[in-house]
């Protein structure tokens, strides 16, 4: 603590206090910039993983309709309850893994 105040006598005592407080705001300024891409990627995951089940079911079926093949109710929900057990390490794990 006497190390705290003796440095800021020393400001005090040379008259430091504002280009001291200019690199402190060029360095927050800095440190700021990051923080907001950390949080716009941090939104990019949880929008991935509430909007992940939906792309990857549509994706699913629609290709395999463009393939040529028959969609039944049969494969539909069996395609489904695969993608249901599987979604929670597709959508939640992989985006934190990323991150």
């Amino acid at each position: 603590m006497s190390e705290v105040l003796m440095g800021v006598r020393v400001m005090k005592m040379y008259a430091w206090e504002e280009s001291f407080a200019r690199v402190v705001q060029s360095l927050r300024s800095q440190e700021m910039i990051h923080v907001r891409k950390a949080a716009v990627m941090r939104g990019f995951n949880y929008a991935m993983f509430f909007a992940s089940p939906s792309i990857i079911t549509c994706a699913i079926f629609v290709t395999y309709h463009l393939t040529g093949n028959q969609l039944t109710s049969k494969k539909v929900f069996t395609v489904l309850s695969l993608l249901s057990v599987l979604a929670l390490t597709l959508t939640l794990f992989v985006p934190f893994a990323v991150q």
